[in-house]
């Protein structure tokens, strides 16, 4: 009678919910009411319901629908009274919360079922027949706010489905209406609790404020909806507004801020940061920032001011280096330099000027703009004045006030303003007085009037005034310029003052525009133009002679230069390639490996076409007339005249080389007007041929005819002179090619207590022309002591770069890094390693990334054991991929500012040789094409479905790409991350790889891979990712129970209560109670 009572009160109500739930189709839904009211009627328990439910289903089937309807028929039926019927509540859980079969066993085990069965059940369920989506938005659908039991009971329900709510993750449809329904249940909870605070109904308002909280701090409802808005659904923000308004407008009730300030983390990103630990709270040596410097100031000298900016800001950036130690770092690294230059090597002594005092303060400049505060650099320069004893010693040898002039270049720059320069210099000068009174009053001096000659600026700043009267000269007739330059380079110091000029007008970049200008006038002086007298042969002699040496001597300094941007410079429209110089500095350069000539030895035949003109030369005689001479084709005479004369040494012995030093002299001699570029272009040949006895005896002949000459007038004096600077240096090194020359730095290497191998610069043509591996391992070693690359390092680094053998200096570092046992070891030469492959970023960067993942993944190695190893690798991957990418996009807009022809040429050229320059020529982006290579392979590793050492590596990648700053080249790296690759690791160890490491491995603008996130969100809920049961620790380690009671178990004396307790989070109830267990069996152990 009951049954029918209540059928008839509900009957109205559940056709009304069937219509709306079928929009108006018409659903056979007699059996759910007959179903529900014997529920009722007959005091099912949920079991007999479950089991009533499947004999239906088993007979006549059912839709979602239906289940729909049947659950708001229960809720309804459940919530007609004032006081809920709690059976129908559990039989409502028991249908979303269990697959109906499972039920039916466990209802037929007894007769009797009892509650104790359910929770069984509950805990034992892994499938749904009804949708989570579906179940909380059915209770949202509540409206008798009046009925507090109910909605105190539904409050209960909601805030215990929020372990347990979860979706088919394949299935995005899905996905987006659990976000969805999510938000309907806090506006639902907004809507309760509205009514309860106006009737003063404590109880629904504790139970809906718990319930609000419930759903506001559990970690996957806020990343469902926090991705749901990023994929244009509702925005959660105005149920936050709900909560302050309520908050404000009942200030008495406590429980409401709580709930406020749970509710403001509903929205933003559930990410939580990630440390990968690497970095201790001592403070390290970072080598990258020294050696970069190096690297500039050395060997890439002729890159722009913002290229070189460009570098430091990646390399700060990359690896998260704060700005005011790279501003320190950068000065430190100019003045350690500029101390250690020979001052009997004057291209050493104003590059180390050049890039302190001009280049410096405009890479500075664009670093500002860039993003670097003005206040870290403020910083950096109080901090290098406190370097007394560095700057000291900078000062005493070049007899300036280095800081003052730098400050003042930066000043005049726009870096800092003359209220800085004024506070910087007043301390400096109290620390003068203080510590070094005689060096204070030195310095006075240069502000005087009688300032001594000793006392002065800077060469590099005096130098600025003659490049600028040589700039002024490069516009005027050919006469003119080549009047002004043989004054430079036959001033004091051979090729000094040419040198700081050169110097200048690289410190402005423009070193290209002068270089093409004096390549142009050697064109156009090789052939005799119609109608010239005996004068204008002497002057186009000098002209092409001067020229010629001239470039030949940029070329030596800047050796990062092509022959083709030497020639041709910046300008499109100039092609100065059809010259000899070119086409001679194209197959001989001033080191072995920047000779591309072929090796096959001349003919016989070939060589006596020029035995006459070789015997001419011997008895100091020219073979040809300067005022008709053709000097293209006297130079393609070199190696006819060099191989000649090496014939001669192998031929006569020993006894009789004095007679071979006379010919020499007198071959030399024959050279002596306007001629010399002959004597230089057969030094750079001889720089090519392979190391033997009679070689070093023609070096030693050479040599010595430099060096005690025929008599000569003044003029043939100062031509000699000038030959001589040009290409003692490059005899000096081939004569001790088996010895190496004392290195440039040596008061460090003294400082390191470690001898350095020293290295040549001219390098012979033999299987030597990289550097050894047993030389770049001691190197290595020498520059972690020192806690920085110095030139004479890069310069053994150089030479592998420059023979085409990367992969020797770059597989020696990674294995010698790779053998230190300590973290800020292993960091400090990661970073040296990134610094020196900055030379040539694409293949050395490429081929550490490549080495790397071959000796983790290839060769099996098991970094399980030694985490620290697993940790900086991973992390140095991740920067040297960022690395690449950044070099390879640089690389492609340089091609596309210089232009296509410039592009034919130097292909061209590369054709005939080696490649020069740290490019990439073959189509395609090669960085890319590398990042999915080693993709493939974490993809391969993934694939065995098991934990192993390799997985490790992987997962410390993924978090070092996770904290990665947000770059370009970070963002590129991510969006090529294989969905597959994320789902792999997730189902492998869902803990680890939890939602704190996935979502910054999204793109979140991206509607399709934020879909995706979502998706993933489910699927880490599934897997149990965010399950309570773990303790996290350190970012992305996990604890499990079972792990603490077997180690318990194994030793109960060592691994007891004091190291227990700490392991637990206390905040959670359920984590205390095991506690509660474990403190027992420590007892029954005897760990107590």
């Amino acid at each position: 009678m009951v049954g029918s009572v209540i059928s008839s009160h509900s009957r109205s109500k559940i056709d009304q919910l069937k219509m709306v739930a079928t929009n108006g189709e018409q659903l056979d839904v007699e059996w759910i009411t007959a179903l529900v009211t014997r529920t009722y009627a007959e005091h099912l328990t949920p079991i007999e319901f479950g089991a009533a439910l499947k004999t239906h289903i088993n007979n006549f089937g059912s839709t979602e629908q239906q289940m729909r309807i049947l659950a708001s028929t229960l809720l309804r039926f459940a919530t007609a009274s004032s006081v809920p019927e709690r059976r129908l509540l559990q039989c409502l859980e028991t249908l979303v919360k269990a697959e109906v079969m499972t039920l039916l066993r466990f209802a037929t085990a007894s007769s009797v079922p009892e509650r104790r069965l359910l929770q069984c059940l509950e805990t034992l369920v892994k499938a749904e027949v009804l949708r989570w989506a579906v179940f909380i938005e059915v209770i949202a659908e509540f409206r008798h706010f009046s009925r507090v039991p109910c909605v105190e009971t539904l409050a209960a329900v909601l805030q215990n489905s929020v372990p347990m709510l979860r979706c088919n993750y394949t299935s995005e449809r899905e996905c987006v209406e659990l976000s969805a329904a999510l938000i309907t249940v806090l506006n639902w909870c907004l809507l309760a609790l509205e009514y309860s605070l106006k009737n003063d109904t404590s109880r629904s308002t504790q139970a809906l404020i718990k319930c609000t909280c419930a759903y506001a701090e559990s970690k996957f409802v806020r990343a469902m909806l926090f991705l749901h808005e990023r994929i244009g659904g509702d925005s959660v923000n105005y149920v936050v507004e709900a909560a302050v308004s309520f908050s404000q407008s009942y200030p008495t009730c406590a429980e409401l801020k709580t709930m406020t300030e749970s509710l403001r983390r509903i929205g933003t990103s559930p990410v939580e940061a990630i440390d990968d630990n690497l970095c201790g709270l001592i403070r390290q040596a970072h080598p990258a920032i020294l050696t970069l410097v190096s690297v500039f100031e050395g060997f890439r000298m002729t890159k722009k001011v913002d290229q070189m900016a460009d570098s430091f800001f990646e390399m700060a950036q990359i690896l998260e280096f704060p700005f005011s130690k790279m501003f320190e770092d950068m000065i430190r690294a100019s003045l350690l330099i500029m101390l250690d230059a020979k001052e009997s090597l004057g291209e050493e002594l104003v590059a180390s000027q050049a890039f302190f005092y001009v280049k410096l303060p405009q890479i500075v400049k664009h670093l500002l703009t860039l993003g670097a505060p003005l206040l870290d650099l403020t910083t950096a320069l109080a901090t290098i004045c406190d370097n007394k004893t560095l700057l000291n010693q900078v000062d005493m040898k070049t007899k300036t006030n280095t800081l003052q002039h730098l400050l003042e270049q930066m000043a005049a720059a726009g870096v800092i303003d003359d209220v800085i320069v004024k506070t910087l210099l007043e301390k400096r000068s109290q620390s003068l007085m203080l510590y070094s009174p005689e060096l204070f009053q030195m310095l006075a001096q240069t502000s005087s009037s009688m300032a001594q000659p000793s006392v002065h600026q800077p060469l590099i700043l005096r130098a600025n005034s003659a490049k600028m009267a040589v700039d002024k000269m490069l516009r005027q007739t050919n006469n003119a310029v080549i009047n002004v330059l043989l004054k430079l380079a036959s001033g004091s110091g051979g090729l000094f003052t040419f040198d700081s000029v050169c110097a200048s007008f690289c410190a402005d970049g423009n070193l290209t525009y002068f270089s093409s200008k004096l390549a142009m006038i050697n064109g156009q002086s090789e052939r005799p133009p119609e109608g010239m007298d005996m004068d204008d042969g002497r002057q186009r002699a000098l002209a092409f002679n001067l020229s010629f040496i001239l470039l030949t001597r940029m070329r030596f300094i800047y050796n990062d230069l092509r022959p083709s941007e030497l020639v041709n410079g910046s300008g499109r429209g100039m092609d100065n390639t059809q010259s000899c110089f070119f086409k001679f500095a194209s197959l001989y350069g001033w080191t072995a490996a920047d000779s591309t000539a072929p090796p096959n030895p001349i003919a016989d035949e070939e060589k006596a076409l020029f035995m006459d003109r070789v015997n001419l030369l011997k008895h100091a005689q020219p073979f040809w007339d300067p005022r008709t001479v053709d000097y293209a084709e006297l130079v393609d005479s070199v190696p006819y005249i060099g191989e000649l004369l090496l014939d001669d040494f192998k031929m006569k012995k020993h006894e009789s080389y004095d007679h071979l030093n006379e010919n020499i002299k007198n071959v030399l001699h024959a050279f002596r007007d306007d001629a010399n570029f002959m004597i230089v272009c057969l030094v750079q040949w001889i720089c090519a041929q392979k190391v033997c006895d009679e070689r070093q005896n023609l070096v030693k002949s050479f040599i010595h005819a430099l060096e005690f000459p025929h008599q000569l007038n003044s003029t043939q004096q100062e031509r000699m002179a000038l030959t001589s600077a040009a290409c003692r240096r490059t005899l000096d090194d081939l004569s001790i090619c088996d010895r190496l020359r004392d290195p440039r730095f040596t008061w460090i290497i003294n400082c390191a207590k470690r001898k350095l191998p020293t290295v040549p610069f001219t390098l012979p043509a033999t299987n030597a022309q990289s550097s050894d591996a047993e030389m770049l391992k001691q190197a290595f070693t020498y520059a972690r002591q020192q806690a920085w690359g110095s030139p004479n390092v890069l310069q053994l680094v150089d030479r592998c770069n420059k023979a085409g053998v990367v992969e020797n200096w770059c597989m020696v570092w990674l294995n010698s890094m790779l053998k230190l046992s300590t973290n800020d070891e292993m960091v400090a030469a990661g970073e040296l390693c990134l610094a020196a492959g900055v030379m040539s970023p694409v293949p050395c960067m490429l081929s550490f990334a490549r080495s790397i993942t071959e000796y983790i993944l290839e060769q099996n190695v098991d970094f399980g054991c030694v985490e620290p190893k697993a940790l900086v690798s991973a992390r140095f991957l991740v920067h040297c991929l960022q690395l690449a990418l950044h070099a390879y996009w640089r690389q492609q807009k340089e091609k596309l500012a210089k232009g296509p022809k410039c592009e034919e040429i130097e292909r061209k050229r590369i054709k005939t040789g080696k490649e020069e320059e740290d490019e990439e020529l073959d189509d395609g982006n090669p960085v890319e094409r590398s990042i999915q290579v080693i993709f493939e392979k974490f993809l391969r590793e993934t694939r065995a479905g098991h934990l192993k050492s390799t997985i490790t590596f992987i997962f410390h990648f993924m978090v070092s790409l996770a904290s990665a700053p947000r770059n370009a080249a970070t963002l590129r790296i991510i969006e090529m991350l294989p969905y597959e690759l994320i789902i792999n690791l997730a189902r492998l160890d869902p803990q680890t790889f939890n939602l704190d490491l996935c979502l910054p491995l999204v793109d979140l603008t991206n509607i399709v891979s934020t879909r995706r996130a979502l998706q993933f969100t489910c699927l880490l809920r599934r897997l149990g990712a965010f399950d309570s049961s773990y303790k996290k620790t350190n970012g992305n380690h996990v604890i499990t129970y079972t792990l603490i009671i077997n180690l318990a178990r194994l030793d109960p004396q060592t691994f007891n209560l004091d190291l227990c307790l700490p392991l637990v989070d206390l905040t959670n109830i359920v984590s205390t109670r095991r506690a509660l267990q474990f403190t027992c069996l420590l007892r029954r152990l005897g760990g107590i």
